[in-house]
């Protein structure tokens, strides 16, 4: 009788669907799947979820959609969304309608599961949860559940924060500030794939491009949607992190690191190729248009080798990068002295320049520190400058970056007894970033002089093969950071791809597919087979 009695109760539990259309971009209204956009799709998605008595869409403005309804629809218009609108509004809905719980996604998903929202649902309700959610699935599969309860309760959290931007992960990071409050439910998947780092959402061109192909993949069937994110084409879509050298001259001498070396091997032949000390401002604006075009949003790495602040213009190609809301900018350095004037100007052009739209800062600063005593850093760096003035760099860059720049640290048999101190000491400073750094051998020029071996038990396929590409001063293309600048000399090189300006980025990009595809068959050229870069990651 009891029995019976709790799934009467569960059956009277209202449920409402809320899709988040405010900021969605343009990809999601292009007709990618069978003449139907991602918004279609989520929405047909949405009306079909068993029990729901409602659907609710969140936007900016009045959206068309090809889907037969089989529940009311009711769009919720606001010109400019933020997070204490999103759950006032969520609030208001459910209140109005007397919803208990309300199935939440955003409106541009087009591979939200229902059998997996229908063993959600039935969760969230058999254990009268507050809130319940999926782990273990690429993002875009499974959507969270909320209870109006909740709802009320984050309303009140972020009164005070009213004007948050709202992203992906927005009701989550509300309840992490009091997460032990609240009856929180797990759905475990039955497949883990977080380590591929797949995002099946239509909010840029990469996840667009990856979510087309998957949908491509599917309708021609035979394989499980598992087995179907290990394919190449799922694997690789567009690079989201470009590493560029602007720089032939580098201010230090770095024990760990191959380019000084090749700087004195190699100065005739460089002076022979007459190659500029940097990179001229019309070359870079080149790349970056390219970039924008092929990948849409990407980080940039103005420090692929040399020292990118050495560079004249430096203070332009950061305003050049971030005239474009969809790039971000990454600066490493290591014994140059900074000026406080150049970071005050850097500083201006990076608030003229807004936030990005990409999920990321701004700017990131690197600087290598390496050491926790004077003694240390000069033996490290053989250069003449010192830690003080390193640390002097950072607590400038703090002032007017702070949270965006990051001492880092790179593990070394010589240094590793210090490596402890450097922790204590950076984390108590500011809001503690720091950047602990495994050494790399670059597919073994340099001795190894790795502490620890870190490197996973079964091999996966490269990251960065996956996601990274990198561009020497004169425009070549090397497969990937471990190939030094050298190997562009010989244009047969199988390690050159191509060059940036004489060649379209899709034809460089897809010369590398086949390296990729060889990992995934546990088959290793020789400089590959030397590396244990591939499972480290950067954007």
């Amino acid at each position: 009788m009891l029995r019976k009695l709790f799934f009467a109760d569960i059956c009277t539990m209202k449920t409402c669907v809320i899709l988040y259309a405010g900021n969605v971009s343009d990809y999601a209204l292009k007709k990618e799947f069978k003449g139907k956009t991602a918004f279609d799709v989520s929405v047909e998605w949405a009306v079909d979820v068993e029990g729901s008595e409602k659907l609710f869409i969140f936007s900016a403005e009045p959206l068309e959609y090809k889907v037969k309804l089989s529940v009311p629809i009711e769009f919720i218009i606001e010109p400019s969304w933020n997070t204490g609108l999103l759950l006032h509004h969520i609030d208001e809905c459910m209140q109005k309608g007397g919803f208990a719980s309300a199935v939440y996604s955003w409106a541009d998903c087009p591979f939200l599961d229902q059998s997996y929202t229908k063993e959600l649902l039935a969760m969230h309700h058999r254990y009268r949860c507050e809130y319940t959610f999926a782990e273990g699935f690429p993002y875009g599969i499974t959507p969270e559940i909320i209870d109006s309860g909740t709802v009320r309760i984050l309303k009140n959290l972020c009164e005070k924060n009213t004007h948050d931007d709202i992203d992906r992960e927005t009701l989550f990071n509300l309840l992490k500030t009091d997460i032990n409050s609240f009856e929180i439910e797990t759905y475990i998947a039955p497949f883990d794939l977080r380590s591929l780092r797949l995002n099946f959402h239509c909010g840029t061109k990469r996840n667009t491009l990856l979510c087309a192909r998957m949908f491509e993949l599917m309708e021609n069937g035979g394989e499980s949607f598992e087995k179907l994110c290990y394919n190449i084409a799922i694997l690789k879509t567009l690079p989201s992190y470009y590493a560029l050298q602007i720089s032939l001259p580098c201010s230090s001498s770095c024990t760990y690191c191959p380019y000084p070396a090749f700087l004195q091997e190699e100065g005739s032949t460089i002076r022979d190729r007459k190659l500029d000390n940097f990179m001229s401002k019309e070359k870079f604006s080149e790349i970056i248009s390219k970039v924008s075009d092929f990948s849409g949003d990407a980080v940039i790495s103005l420090s692929l080798w040399g020292e990118a602040m050495m560079h004249p213009q430096i203070e332009q190609f950061i305003e050049l990068v971030l005239t474009n809301k969809d790039l971000s900018l990454v600066i490493e350095s290591c014994s140059f002295e900074f000026t406080e004037e150049q970071i005050e100007r850097i500083s201006t052009i990076v608030k003229k320049a807004g936030p990005r739209s990409n999920g990321q800062k701004s700017i990131y600063w690197i600087i290598s520190v390496d050491a926790h005593t004077e003694s240390m850093y000069t033996s490290l760096h053989n250069d003449g400058f010192s830690l003080a003035k390193t640390v002097k760099n950072i607590e400038l860059l703090k002032k007017y970056f702070n949270g965006a720049v990051y001492p880092q640290f790179m593990r070394l048999h010589e240094n590793e007894d210090e490596l402890e101190a450097f922790y204590r000491f950076w984390k108590a400073h500011g809001t503690g970033e720091l950047i602990i750094q495994k050494y790399d051998s670059f597919a073994g020029i340099l001795e190894d002089k790795k502490v620890a071996d870190l490197s996973p038990v079964l091999r996966n396929p490269c990251w960065h093969l996956r996601n990274d590409m990198s561009v020497f001063i004169d425009g070549s293309v090397p497969l990937c950071r471990s190939v030094l600048p050298s190997c562009s000399w010989d244009t047969t090189s199988p390690n050159i791809m191509g060059n940036i300006f004489t060649d379209s980025l899709e034809n460089i990009w897809n010369r590398s597919t086949k390296d990729l595809e060889n990992h995934c068959k546990n088959d290793y050229g020789e400089l590959c087979r030397k590396c244990d870069e591939y499972y480290t990651f950067n954007f």
